[in-house]
């Protein structure tokens, strides 16, 4: 057998990482291999006769102090690992995984501090440590719900304001039955999606509060190869609900400009036709002053004029929609007024009508323009009467007073709704077949009816004489 004599000093500097012998009890440095040398950028000489403080820095947990603590606890308890920040002699600073370990050789016992350079490490350490706190801020001055759930359902993180919405922390649960109170997987998940490697964008009412969700849902890739499904989400109910009113109030504008077009047009041709008609009246009055009492030619004279007359009414009819009727306002109690002219509805209802007057005991005092409020009754109840079709039903008449508020004025026909205020009020209701929803924006249009052509002059002739009155219509 050969004996094979080693040499430890080469094995020494062979090792591809800092060795330090350290004195167990001051951690003066006694030796040192090439690498722990040329880590500290010093001679030996340099690293035997400097006083310790030069290889180290004044950072907190690394001073001569923490360095003799370290030194005696591996003298005393057995090996150490530890991550050190050293200072080399041209002031630049190393960071070092270090394992500290006792050894005896003869009766001196050293401590060896085996270094391996850990500044990289260290550096990517801090980004991590940078990026994950400049996410956690992100995610917890987030002004909405967050929450990372995995492949199999399982909450795995929740931010503070989603811990807050539910009272407590939900991690560990089945996310559909903690986030929405469901005993099994939600409709309308997208988490195989997102396992798929999809980002989901979309909005979702919450069965919980009946509310509107805007969520964006992201895979979030584990080192382990694992997908978790990350959702942020915002409460956009109320920019739907702002969206909606916007989209209601453009409509209301639509409609409006649309009566306001139709009103100029309408009074516009009535004004020029019935200029038209009273030439034609005046000279069919002298044509038929002109002829002898026993002519045949004076029937069908006054034919035409009783035609012409006919059509002078709906001129004024259309004069009314337009507002451009003359207005002769009066103080007028409305219970009164209803009963003048009750004898008159009466006869223009059909006979399988019952007419119901059902006046307010009090006052319902206004002022308006009697012919024009009669025009208004008598087109309502008309109206009720031919909404019946000839079968048996009811037509109720109703009037009293108030203080109205803003939204109980607001009209979709009317541009701009009246100043709030006390008012007098007239309903007419009745058991007939209603209105179908498609007609209602064309309600008050001139001649729009349902019944045969030549009709639909009396909605808008109400909503004329309502608006001259400074009203509201429902």
């Amino acid at each position: 057998m050969h004996q094979v004599s080693l040499d430890y000093g080469a094995l020494f500097d062979l090792v591809d990482m800092g060795v330090f012998v350290v004195e167990p009890e001051t951690a003066r440095l006694l030796d040192a291999n090439a690498c722990a040398l040329a880590m500290t950028r010093c001679t030996m000489d340099e690293l035997r006769n400097l006083p310790l403080e030069h290889f180290l820095t004044s950072e907190p947990g690394y001073s001569v102090a923490d360095a003799v603590t370290w030194v005696r606890k591996a003298a005393s308890e057995g090996r150490q690992k530890l991550r050190w920040q050293g200072r080399d002699l041209q002031g630049g600073i190393y960071w070092v995984d270090v394992v500290l370990q006792a050894v005896t050789t003869g009766t001196q016992t050293v401590i060896l501090a085996l270094c391996r350079n850990a500044t990289h490490d260290r550096a990517q350490e801090q980004s991590l440590f940078e990026a994950e706190a400049r996410y956690r801020a992100i995610v917890e001055a987030f002004d909405g719900l967050i929450y990372i759930c995995s492949g199999d359902y399982q909450v795995e993180y929740m931010n503070q304001h989603f811990i807050d919405r539910t009272g407590r922390s939900a991690i560990g649960e089945l996310c559909y039955r903690a986030l929405h109170g469901r005993d099994t997987i939600c409709p309308w998940c997208v988490n195989d999606r997102v396992q798929a490697g999809e980002t989901v964008r979309w909005e979702v009412k919450s069965p919980l509060d009946n509310r509107w969700y805007y969520i964006v849902n992201t895979p979030l890739r584990h080192a382990d190869g694992r997908i978790s499904k990350q959702a942020l989400i915002i409460d956009v109910t109320d920019r739907r609900q702002a969206e909606e009113q916007r989209r209601a109030l453009e409509q209301k504008m639509r409609e409006t400009q649309r009566f306001e077009s139709l009103g100029h047009l309408a009074g516009g041709v009535a004004h020029d036709f019935n200029n038209l008609l009273l030439v034609m009246l005046g000279q069919m009055d002298l044509v038929l002053n002109s002829l002898p009492a026993d002519s045949a030619l004076r029937e069908n004279l006054q034919e035409g004029i009783n035609a012409a007359q006919h059509a002078s009414g709906l001129c004024r009819q259309m004069l009314t929609y337009a507002g451009k009727n003359v207005f002769k306002p009066q103080v007028i109690d409305l219970n009164v007024h209803v009963r003048d002219v009750e004898s008159l509805l009466r006869l223009s209802v059909s006979r399988q009508a019952e007419l119901v007057l059902d006046l307010s005991s009090d006052s319902a005092r206004m002022s308006g323009d009697p012919s024009q409020l009669q025009q208004v009754i008598m087109n309502l109840v008309i109206n009720a009467s031919e909404s019946l079709e000839g079968r048996t039903g009811r037509i109720v008449v109703r009037t009293g007073s108030g203080r109205f508020t803003p939204d109980e004025l607001a009209c979709r026909w009317l541009h701009q709704p009246p100043a709030v205020g006390d008012y007098a009020w007239l309903e007419v209701s009745d058991t007939g077949i209603g209105i179908p929803e498609e007609h209602f924006p064309h309600l008050f249009d001139p001649f729009f009816s349902t019944k045969f052509t030549g009709r639909g002059l009396g909605l808008a002739a109400v909503l004329g004489i309502v608006r001259g009155h400074q009203g509201s219509i429902q």
